[in-house]
């Protein structure tokens, strides 16, 4: 009877254990599919949300300077990779956006950085990095 507890135990807290990293990584994409959309939509307030509240006031302000005058066309979540003890996380992202009334299509790819705070995927840095574009040769530009 003593090792049959014994072994119930063990099956619970392995599943358990197992749910924690499952959960823990859903989470995660969860919170990246959101954010990102957010941003998608120029839903500014929303994707703040996510944003570490010590960069949370810049971040809304850099992204609403140039109020109604930013489009983006498309935003493409790559790649989302967990690191380290499953707290944090790097999320690359690719951006394709214009500004009125130039209309010329940009692309920029983003680094995004994640960590798991007080229970909550919180995106802690977010910075431009160069990309396979179709003219290589050519810097990636961050949006204003």
């Amino acid at each position: 009877m003593r090792r049959l507890a014994l072994t119930a135990l063990l099956l619970v807290g392995g599943v358990l254990g197992g749910c924690g990293a499952g959960a823990g990584r859903e989470a995660l994409q969860d919170a990246v599919r959101t954010f990102n959309s957010q941003v998608r939509w120029a839903r500014w307030g929303g994707a703040a949300q996510f944003v570490a509240p010590d960069l949370r006031a810049e971040w809304l302000a850099s992204r609403t300077a140039h109020g109604s005058a930013l489009r983006i066309t498309d935003l493409q979540v790559h790649q989302v990779n967990l690191e380290g003890d499953g707290t944090e996380a790097t999320v690359m992202v690719g951006i394709n956006w214009y500004m009125l009334p130039t209309m010329n299509v940009q692309f920029t790819a983003w680094k995004q950085s994640w960590k798991l705070l007080e229970g909550h995927w919180t995106m802690t840095e977010e910075v431009p990095v160069k990309a396979d574009a179709p003219k290589p040769e050519v810097p990636v530009q961050a949006w204003p």
